[in-house]
């Protein structure tokens, strides 16, 4: 009986250890197993989610860029069809003047008042912002569509350099090429042109054109830039301004440069004198049609000389 009792401990003995040793081992297994599993299809699902996350990044940066890349061939397309539509509308000027001989100065006018009636119509109308809240004006321009400024804060856009560039270009075309100097000579002579083999008609379409495209793309600039949508006040007289900015500028680029420096201080003038003192708005075109008038009579007196004889001598 005490053997068999022995053996009995021993046996139970044996049992409890192997089966708290195997429980154990099991339980460890399973739970490396678990956890080694667990933490991988952690490590799984983070790789997979920051994946994820990355080409999301990535398809959402390759969409904005197409969508800017898209909104400026857009800007990009505006500005040529607004600088074919003005060549467009310069070129029925030179059609007239070299067909009929009409007054070039009348008829691109008179071409004005008919272009402020089209946009007129056209903010009015088809182009007039549904949420404007009936006001005639276009949808404000997105901001990838906008001209960058130069600087945050102000209103200059890059438009001011390439209209420096234009000048600078224009310079090397008119003095220092042959069809410049004929352009030249055919704009202020046009018999002295045809005598010296230069065609009168090619200075005519040349300048037109030239200048009616370079006018399409200044409008959209000045949309595009500091307004950033079309409305009816648009053409704030800019294009007569440029009759004085030209003859004050004494039709040199470098001077006209200057002059619209000038000009644009008559109306920054304006605008304050206007809000600050009460003066109404038409000052500014008394200032400018002034700064004309004296230089026109400088002109003269430089040209001509006054003498002043008495009534019996010839």
């Amino acid at each position: 009986g005490r053997g068999l009792g022995l053996d009995g401990l021993l046996d139970h003995g044996l049992g409890r250890l192997l089966d708290d040793l195997l429980d154990h081992g099991l339980r460890r297994l399973h739970d490396g197993l678990l956890d080694h599993g667990l933490g991988r299809l952690d490590d799984d699902l983070l790789d997979h989610g920051l994946l994820d996350r990355r080409r999301l990044r990535l398809r959402a940066r390759a969409a904005a860029g197409r969508d800017g890349r898209t909104a400026q061939a857009r800007l990009v397309r505006t500005a040529g069809t607004a600088g074919a539509a003005t060549a467009a509308v310069a070129a029925l000027t030179a059609l007239l003047k070299d067909r009929y001989n009409a007054n070039e100065i009348l008829v691109s006018l008179m071409l004005v008042y008919v272009a402020i009636m089209v946009l007129t119509y056209m903010v009015h109308g088809p182009w007039k912002d549904p949420a404007g809240y009936n006001f005639p004006q276009s949808k404000t321009f997105e901001s990838a569509t906008k001209i960058p400024r130069l600087m945050s804060g102000s209103r200059a856009s890059i438009g001011v350099l390439m209209a420096l560039a234009g000048a600078a270009v224009l310079w090397v075309y008119l003095f220092r090429t042959r069809a410049g100097f004929a352009q030249q000579v055919g704009g202020l002579a046009p018999a002295a042109a045809r005598y010296a083999g230069f065609s009168s008609r090619s200075a005519l379409w040349s300048a037109l054109l030239i200048s009616g495209g370079a006018a399409g793309l200044a409008g959209a600039l000045e949309v595009a830039g500091p307004i950033g949508q079309l409305t009816p006040y648009v053409p704030a007289g800019y294009g007569f301004a440029a009759i004085i900015v030209a003859f004050v500028g004494r039709l040199h680029p470098a001077g006209m440069v200057l002059s619209a420096i000038l000009m644009s201080m008559f109306y920054i003038g304006g605008e304050l004198a206007q809000s600050r003192m009460g003066l109404p708005r038409s000052i500014t075109g008394v200032f400018q049609g002034l700064l004309l008038f004296c230089l026109l009579a400088c002109d003269t007196f430089v040209v001509y000389r006054l003498r002043w004889t008495s009534k019996g001598s010839h």
